[in-house]
Parts: C-alpha cells; sequence; structure tokens
C-alpha cells in the first residue's frame, strides 16, 4: 500500500505557484466550523484515494461514528481493492485496533497511545483518526467561499484553500516525510495541496476534501463526511486481558 504514495511524492509538479491572497472572514467562518464540529458527535466516513500518476491506483476506506468532544470513536477501515478489513476503537487516550476479516487473520485487540500514533500516507490520519483531519482543515489559509453546494441533502457553503507543508506533514512519520521532502527540494517551491470545506447553516462542517495534485494528475485525495451530527456516541474499549500492546503500526490499520 505505499508504493503508490512513494511514486506520487516523488513525481515532478507542473502547477503554477498560487498567489497568495488571505480572506480573513472565509478563513475564519472555516476555524469556527471545525471547533463547533470537535464539540459533537457524527457519522464519520473518509475516501482516501492514492495514485503514481499512472496505472497503479489505492483507495482506503472508513466508516463509523465519533464523539468529538469526548475523544471516543469507532471506525471500520478496509483497502480497494482487498479483502483485509479493520476494527479501530477510540477510548480513554488509546486506539485499539484489530483484523476482522479475512477470517484468518489474529483478532487480538491491539492498542497504542493516540498522542504518540504517526501518519504514514498523504492526507491519511494517524489510524484514521477524523479529529487530526478537522485540526488539518483548520488550518487552511488563502481561504474563499465559492458558493452553496448540497451536501447530503443539506445546504451548505463552500470554502477552498491550500494547506502548507507543515499541515501536511503533521504527526507524519519519519520516513514518509522524508520522502516528501525530497519531492519538496526537487521541486523547488511549496508542493500543491488544497483543501475545500463545506460549512452548514448552523456553522457546522459536514464534509472537507484534501488534495494533492498538479495540473494533470491528482496523487492523492480524501474525502471526509460527516453526517448525523450530534447523534450519541457508545463505546466501551475491550478489557485488558483482551489487549496487549501494539509493537509497530504498520499495516492496513495504520494511519
Amino acid at each position: 500500500m505505499r508504493r503508490p504514495l512513494v511514486l506520487a511524492a516523488t513525481a515532478v509538479l507542473l502547477c503554477a505557484a498560487c498567489t497568495r491572497v488571505n480572506a480573513p472572514e472565509a478563513q475564519n467562518a472555516v476555524q469556527k466550523a471545525v471547533a463547533a464540529t470537535r464539540q459533537i458527535s457524527a457519522q464519520v466516513g473518509t475516501t482516501l484515494d492514492l495514485s503514481d500518476g499512472g496505472s497503479t491506483k489505492a483507495q482506503i476506506v472508513t466508516n463509523g461514528s465519533f464523539d468529538m468532544a469526548a475523544d471516543r470513536g469507532r471506525l471500520d477501515v478496509r483497502p480497494v481493492p482487498g479483502t483485509n478489513r479493520g476494527d479501530i476503537l477510540f477510548a480513554d487516550g488509546k486506539i485499539y485496533m484489530r483484523n476482522v476479516a479475512p477470517e484468518e487473520v489474529d483478532e487480538t485487540w491491539l492498542w497504542t497511545d493516540r498522542d504518540t500514533a504517526e501518519s504514514h500516507y498523504v492526507f491519511r490520519a494517524p489510524y484514521n483518526d477524523p479529529e487530526h483531519t478537522l485540526i488539518q482543515v483548520s488550518q487552511m489559509h488563502e481561504v474563499h467561499a465559492k458558493g452553496e453546494d448540497t451536501v447530503d441533502g443539506v445546504r451548505a457553503t463552500r470554502y477552498t484553500g491550500v494547506l502548507d507543508y507543515e499541515t501536511v506533514v503533521l504527526r507524519m512519520a519519519a520516513d514518509v516525510r522524508g520522502t516528501l521532502d525530497a519531492a519538496r527540494d526537487a521541486y523547488g517551491r511549496d508542493l500543491p495541496f488544497g483543501a475545500e470545506a463545506w460549512v452548514d447553516g448552523q456553522g457546522r462542517l459536514i464534509q472537507a476534501r484534501l488534495t494533492f495534485k498538479d495540473a494533470k494528475t491528482t496523487y492523492a485525495s480524501l474525502t471526509m463526511s460527516l453526517t448525523e451530527l450530534g447523534k450519541p456516541v457508545t463505546v466501551t474499549p475491550p478489557s485488558a486481558d483482551e489487549t496487549r500492546p501494539a509493537a509497530n503500526n504498520r499495516n492496513i490499520l495504520a494511519g
């Protein structure tokens, strides 16, 4: 699963430099929406598309529920194509994970500390943590309102902007960051990372998209949707005798 990212990160990018224009009102609206959303619960779905710029493509899909205020949630994660499926649970400052498909995979719960987990792909949050993505969205700049869209039946204002490099590599594993650092050096300026945010009439974020693309190719794109905002979320962590510490997180469940 790491090959598409490596190829994407080392590609020669062709887009022109963006004109840096600040829009404080729009940026403030996005930041307020993220802050409001981080105080409630939601059904969360993400789709991460990765490409090497050619025929090699991969997709990672997550679905679940998350109480951002309580820092608790549960996600189902799977690669496409692929038969593996993972179960990830967030509670009490820890992340619990297990493989639940195919049947022959060990279903023991492994755990790691949430605040030390790392990302191993562009735009894939550590263990797919939705709050990590929300933090990245809140840091978009050069933000502009682009009118209204309907998202899952809800009218929302769409905002567009860009992400700086440090936001993209936030909590990224050193080896992956090294690959991106080399690509950035070869490019000679900031890599083209874009962001979009959709804010509903109550000032809450209901969809976000992060993109890494040049004029011809999209190398990485993450779309996150948040629905059923405010719906209660119940999470029960496994008991101590059902778990063991994770030696590493380099598997399908890794961020």
